[in-house]
């Protein structure tokens, strides 16, 4: 399958908190003009809040939909600490705003923010994925992301992973905070670097981000028919952005 690239964003993760772009978070589109789609055979409707056994491999729950400027993202020496004085944090904010020194990656030593940049949007859907196998799953590995716009264009998705024990921990000891339904224009987590993506055990919960790097001219459409589909152990499911 040919994939026409639209876009190539340069990952730049350093301590020095800089915003980067990671590859593949990049808008990226598929060409399936000469290919048959694929038919989904599982979930095709899911809808926040709602469970969904897929049985003997997993139990799955999306949890929130939304658009995103840019995200918070660990990067690759798992240095968790905190910046202990406020001025060397500015020094490494340059031009961002407060808020964001206040609410994010800007208190860690290794993390930075994932942008879109100003002519595309990141769509977030937050997932749980239970484990109901007896082994150990790294679903990451096992996910596969497309969205569909117009039933027709078909851009290239990602995958992030949340850890919530090291968020809750980290989080809680550098004072991050935000008031409960504040709406901003990023998400009051930080994901893992993709490098540090783990595995599950059995009957844990694993928490996800599915997402896709989307043009502007996607995002400000509020008509066309917009889904996001997921392969996820060679079981098809579908988000409905806009039915």
């Amino acid at each position: 399958m040919k994939k026409m690239i639209c876009a190539i964003l340069a990952l730049t993760i350093s301590m020095t908190a800089l915003p980067v772009f990671a590859s593949d978070l990049s808008v990226v589109m598929i060409d399936n003009s000469s290919e048959a789609l694929a038919n989904s055979v599982s979930l095709d409707d899911m809808q926040l809040g709602t469970s969904y056994p897929i049985d003997g491999y997993a139990k799955v729950q999306p949890l929130e939909f939304a658009y995103y400027d840019f995200f918070a993202q660990f990067g690759e020496k798992e240095d968790y600490g905190c910046f202990r004085n406020a001025d060397f944090r500015r020094d490494h904010v340059g031009s961002y705003s407060d808020s964001r020194l206040e609410y994010q990656s800007w208190r860690f030593n290794d993390a930075s923010w994932m942008e879109s940049g100003d002519s595309a949007q990141f769509a977030w859907l937050a997932m749980d994925i239970t484990n109901l196998q007896k082994s150990a799953v790294d679903f990451s590995e096992e996910i596969s992301v497309k969205v569909v716009y117009q039933d027709d264009y078909e851009f290239v998705g990602w995958v992030r992973q949340i850890d919530t024990d090291l968020i809750n921990k980290e989080t809680s000891d550098c004072g991050v905070s935000r008031n409960v339904g504040e709406k901003t224009d990023y998400p009051n987590t930080i994901v893992l670097n993709p490098e540090k993506m783990h595995a599950v055990d059995m009957l844990y919960t694993g928490h996800y981000v599915i997402g896709c790097t989307l043009p502007n001219s996607v995002f400000e459409d509020s008509k066309s028919p917009l889904r996001i589909e997921i392969s996820l152990g060679g079981n098809d499911l579908t988000y409905n952005i806009i039915k």
